[in-house]
């Protein structure tokens, strides 16, 4: 058995994907990993142009886009390392982040699921930690709040923004876009809810683990770059009205009828504010135009579809 299996699920993200696999390559040293690429029918030739170029890598090609967390689950089925580590192709490893997240698992076993400090392109800290959502961080984020008071934990609770993320701390959950998982807590927890398309697996995961009793920590001694928008900038409208549908399940998974209903309003609530602001300044700064309305268009096709969903 090797000691880690790194799966990245790809769908159109070809260059990001060779960056990915080449910094892992290039920031994995010591130990053994095998690695596994789940292609989501990518039409951007992905398979064809890098697959001669990574042939130590096990190629997996669906035949249709099945969804993230299904061709995680797949990659997972044909792993064979100790620890799991899933990732996104618009990561890019650094300072042999795997080995030092499998390191501290084998040091602390009551870890179930381990995730590195998060770096944007710019090298700016990406929030990776999370608090579960609730009906008062939702409303603090639908109003702004979190903007006003970003390093107060009352009004920037989900995303941590009062932590700086430079110390070990167990958290409530951490970002699908790197996460390590110790396989013996795969085998009791289960693998990913596959009635998740893409979003809100990862939350939904995490909150199974914390069931169960393992810990979800956040580990800044080993630190990752996430590009982010890989797949999603391809058809933002749609991905957005995806990510919001997946919210509305894992309220429905976890909450009952009640606060499912107060959500419904928070989140809509959300939508028609931005939309307004956007309106607004589109009309004050006509050379932003363009970004402007696409962003308004996404706010508008979530809308419709809290609207339509029952």
């Amino acid at each position: 058995m090797v000691d880690a299996s790194t799966i990245v699920v790809s769908w159109n993200s070809k260059q990001f994907l060779a960056k990915c696999l080449d910094s892992m390559r290039a920031h994995h040293r010591n130990g053994s990993m095998e690695v596994i690429v789940v292609d989501n029918a990518s039409s951007d030739g992905t398979v064809s142009e890098l697959k001669p170029s990574y042939p130590d890598v096990l190629w997996i090609e669906n035949r249709e886009n099945t969804g993230f967390a299904k061709a995680n689950n797949l990659g997972m089925e044909r792993a064979s390392g100790r620890y799991l580590c899933l990732v996104n192709p618009d990561v890019e490893f650094l300072d042999n982040s795997v080995e030092r997240l499998c390191r501290y698992m084998d040091a602390h076993p009551e870890a179930g699921l381990c995730g590195p400090r998060i770096l944007n392109s710019d090298r700016t800290l990406q929030y990776s930690c999370r608090e579960y959502p609730s009906l008062w961080n939702n409303l603090c984020f639908a109003l702004g709040l979190h903007r006003l008071f970003p390093r107060h934990p009352v009004f920037s609770s989900e995303l941590m923004s009062y932590f700086d993320h430079d110390e070990v701390r167990e958290v409530e959950a951490i970002s699908g876009c790197f996460m390590v998982v110790r396989r013996e807590a795969l085998r009791e927890v289960g693998p990913l809810d596959e009635g998740f398309f893409m979003y809100s697996e990862d939350l939904d995961w995490c909150r199974r683990f914390n069931n169960r009793g393992w810990k979800i920590v956040f580990n800044p001694e080993a630190t990752a770059v996430h590009y982010g928008g890989g797949s999603s900038d391809q058809a933002p409208a749609d991905f957005a009205v995806t990510k919001e549908l997946a919210i509305t399940r894992y309220w429905e998974k976890h909450h009952g009828a009640i606060e499912n209903m107060l959500i419904r309003g928070i989140l809509l609530t959300n939508h028609a504010l931005r939309y307004a602001v956007f309106g607004v300044l589109c009309l004050l700064r006509p050379e932003g135009r363009k970004g402007l309305r696409g962003t308004m268009r996404r706010h508008a096709a979530c809308f419709r579809a809290l609207v339509r969903v029952k």
